[in-house]
């Protein structure tokens, strides 16, 4: 016989209903953690730096509003350029700030303009002549007085202002490399001292005459004054006519440069005004015999050298102004020690194709020709540098002074070529420094 057991259904009374509630009631719910404000102001204000956060050992990151309970926060002051830190007041300071996030804290943070070394700049004017010198700050600043002192670093224009009746003749001291231009570009890494040199306007101006060619002639003036030999200096705005008159066997060509304009029958007047230092060239050759033919030779350029002819064959010798019709003749340039000859050129008549020497041709017509001699380029010379000394990660901006500098290219601190080259005259040149182990360089 099958028996089952069927066990009995407890009866729960109301006492164990309000027990089982009052065990779940005492169950503790879980409670999110505290946060805390962190307030912090910057002095003067946010142009002079800001403050960012180290969070329990972590790496700097933004500040945040706020923060949970028990975080540690260490303050770190970033100054802007030209600002430094001075100090933190309220919760913590002054120099370090650690803070433990256990209440709201506020914080200012002091920041202070630093002072940057002022440079004295002493200008001198000096000359037969009156004038002054003004000051242009860079970028972007107007002429105006100079300032007695700058702060390091400041870029300066110099301007040279002559007094009416005077005029601006050239820079002395630390603007000497700036030679006669009326600028000056200056930076104040030191004290300086400059001198502007006014010299008086001229009342007179020289006049200066050239006769070329293989004859011979006289050249009169004529001006407010009357007429006769031409003085070498006139006043200022005088109108000069000047005319040319050829010796018996010679002949007047032409005014060959520097005339305002040219009249007369032939040609033979030219007029220039005198505003300026004024020469003129005219050319007088022989007058020629049948089957004869004028050789003019000029020279030209910075150099000096001679140019001979060989005639038929011949051995050298100075040339001639005239030659019969058929000889033959090589032009032989040579240069005097100190210059090269560059070549001929403006050839006309039978010289026409004339560039080098010797240049050889059989005279058939009148032939002119000029043959330009230079002089040689001297070396650059070092003879100062300023600053003589920087730092390895390189960026020092360099004065080098010295001579014949204007064709320099590349500048080099030991075998490293610097950056940012300027050829500011024949004397001047910057360059900025390049990275380099420490040491002397060259």
């Amino acid at each position: 016989m099958l028996s089952l057991s069927i066990p009995r259904i407890r009866r729960f009374t109301p006492a164990v209903i309000a027990a089982v509630a009052a065990l779940a009631l005492a169950v503790p719910a879980v409670a999110s953690a505290a946060e805390f404000s962190l307030t912090i102001n910057v002095e003067p204000g946010a142009e002079a730096g800001a403050v960012e956060c180290e969070v329990n050992g972590g790496g700097v990151e933004p500040c945040e509003a706020e923060y949970e309970e028990g975080d540690e926060v260490n303050l770190v002051p970033e100054a802007e350029p030209g600002y430094e830190f001075i100090e933190f007041s309220g919760d913590c300071g002054p120099i370090a700030c650690e803070l433990e996030m256990n209440e709201n804290h506020e914080v200012t943070t002091v920041f202070e303009l630093t002072e940057t070394p002022e440079f004295a700049l002493e200008i001198e004017t000096g000359g037969e002549g009156e004038g002054e010198v003004l000051c242009a700050v860079a970028p972007l600043g107007l002429p105006e007085l100079c300032e007695a002192e700058y702060p390091e670093g400041t870029q300066l224009t110099l301007l040279a202002e002559p007094e009416i009746g005077s005029l601006f003749e050239e820079w002395a001291g630390d603007c000497s490399g700036a030679g006669s231009e009326t600028e000056c570009e200056l930076e104040m890494d030191g004290e300086k001292a400059v001198e502007a040199i006014f010299g008086l306007e001229p009342t007179e101006f020289a006049l200066n005459i050239e006769e070329t060619g293989g004859g011979e002639g006289t050249v009169t003036c004529e001006a407010e004054e009357g007429s006769g030999p031409c003085p070498p200096e006139y006043p200022v705005g005088t109108v000069v006519y000047l005319t040319a008159e050829a010796e018996t066997g010679s002949e007047f060509v032409e005014w060959e440069e520097g005339c305002d304009s040219v009249s007369g029958p032939n040609g033979e007047v030219c007029e220039v005004e005198m505003n300026e230092e004024r020469a003129v060239a005219v050319v007088f050759e022989l007058e020629l015999e049948t089957g004869e033919f004028s050789l003019t030779i000029t020279k030209a350029g910075s150099g000096s050298g001679e140019v001979e002819c060989e005639v038929d064959g011949g051995e050298a010798e100075t040339c001639e102004a005239k030659y019969l019709e058929g000889t033959e003749i090589a032009l032989v340039a040579t240069a005097d020690p100190g210059s090269t000859f560059a070549g001929f050129s403006g050839g006309t008549g039978s010289a026409a194709g004339c560039s080098t020497s010797p240049c050889t041709f059989t005279i058939e017509a009148s032939s002119k020709v000029k043959a330009t001699f230079n002089t040689t380029a001297s070396p650059p010379t070092v003879t100062s540098v300023s600053p003589n000394k920087g730092t390895t990660a390189g960026g020092t901006v360099v004065t080098i002074t010295g001579t014949n500098l204007t064709g320099a290219t590349a500048v080099k601190f030991g075998a490293t070529a610097a950056t940012g080259v300027e050829v500011k005259s024949a004397t001047e040149v910057k360059a900025t420094s390049p990275a380099h182990a420490a040491g002397e360089v060259d």
